[in-house]
């Protein structure tokens, strides 16, 4: 007896499409990119995190406590707060196994409420020419995401905000801290902005403000962008409860698109150079640092110069500290102690021109060697401060 079996009809291309792709984290990723853009950083294909030093390495200024309002922990991250009870530091507690070095540590000294005015955050400035990508301020304005690694000793919401330069446009969104003393990686998008000033020049583009306490900038609003300077979520935890309270933060990246991609690593002599376009330390503790050679202009005034590593910013600042450990020397007088200093007017974003005050009169014209050291353990340093 012959046996007949029919089946439905079925549309191989569309079973085809139905079947599930086993992509993986970064195929899904690859899925969820909205532009070719997107894709395009997914695959590594150029450089993505717009924050230079986000893996907190670089400390040009010293690895010690900074406990003043305005200081750099760590190059390019600027603590600002009006309270003066805490200190920043470059820190070695990192997440294991992510390839980081370092972190900002940042520790109350004192127990301190939250009210009125008083506030406290890390902050970073984005120059304009590196965030002029964003498109910020017009029709195209693209979406940001950031991410980064985040230990603290408080448990609750945080915030993370972002103003322009002239602070009349602003938004913040929120995370949360789910486990007490234990590192956790985290990712927020923030969405384009079509209207507002965004500097793409060598002016700040925009400020980004991690928060750790504060009060008068709360908003309730969280993900609009915002016409006033209110870039805190008002439920905002405040981390100077306890002495005992740290909060640490590294691997912070930020980049165009609505994904967030793995950290980008790069080479130590890399991110130095970046850094150094903002601040250029001469000084560094050894008794082989050497400011410069120079002549003698006149009898008593001692003229160096030299260029920056890389071009900076703009014409920086430039001061000294330690100034009696400086030891200039001259064919006629060794370990002359400057008694005065003066910044020139010679000064350029690409060489940098001192002049130093000889106590002694020596040989017009004669060459002079100023070293940053006094041999006895005492060093000199030299500033140039060209930061937003």
């Amino acid at each position: 007896m012959a046996v007949k079996i029919t089946k439905p009809e079925i549309n191989i291309r569309e079973k085809i499409a139905e079947l599930d792709k086993p992509s993986g984290i970064a195929g899904e990723a690859m899925l969820r990119a909205e532009t070719p853009q997107e894709q395009f950083n997914l695959i590594g294909a150029g450089r993505r995190n717009l924050i230079f030093n986000g893996d907190m390495r670089v400390a040009q200024r010293g690895s010690g406590a900074f406990t003043a309002n305005g200081d750099y922990p760590v190059d390019r991250w600027q603590m600002i707060s009006n309270t003066t009870d805490f200190t920043t530091t470059q820190d070695s507690t990192v997440p294991t196994g992510k390839g980081f070095t370092n972190s900002i540590k940042i520790q109350p000294t004192a127990t301190k409420s939250v009210s009125g005015s008083t506030y406290a955050r890390i902050g970073y400035s984005i120059e304009g020419y590196d965030g002029a990508g964003l498109c910020w301020g017009t029709s195209g304005a693209k979406s940001a995401t950031i991410s980064f690694w985040v230990r603290a000793s408080v448990t609750g919401i945080y915030s993370i905000g972002i103003k322009n330069a002239n602070a009349n446009r602003s938004i913040c969104l929120e995370y949360t801290i789910d486990s007490a003393d234990t590192w956790e990686y985290k990712t927020i998008t923030f969405p384009g902005v079509t209207d507002g000033t965004w500097e793409p020049t060598i002016n700040r583009f925009c400020y980004i403000d991690v928060w750790q306490a504060g009060q008068g900038s709360q908003t309730s609003t969280i993900g609009t962008w915002q016409n006033t300077n209110t870039n805190m979520s008002s439920n905002q935890v405040n981390l100077f409860t306890s002495t005992s309270n740290t909060f640490y933060i590294t691997g912070f990246q930020m980049e165009t698109g609505k994904v967030a991609t793995p950290f980008e690593h790069r080479p130590y002599g890399e991110e130095l150079a970046l850094c150094q376009r903002y601040f250029y330390r001469i000084g560094s503790g050894s008794a082989d640092d050497i400011l410069g050679m120079g002549g003698n202009l006149g009898t008593t005034t001692a003229y160096f110069t030299g260029t920056y590593p890389v071009e900076m910013r703009t014409t920086p600042t430039i001061t000294v500290n330690n100034f009696a450990h400086f030891r200039c020397h001259t064919p006629n007088g060794s370990g002359l102690i400057p008694t005065a200093f003066g910044a020139t007017s010679e000064n350029s974003n690409k060489r940098w021109y001192v002049n130093f005050t000889l106590p002694s009169a020596q040989a017009a014209g004669a060459a002079n060697l100023c070293m940053c050291s006094d041999n006895q353990g005492g060093f000199g340093i030299v500033s140039m401060n060209a930061e937003l």
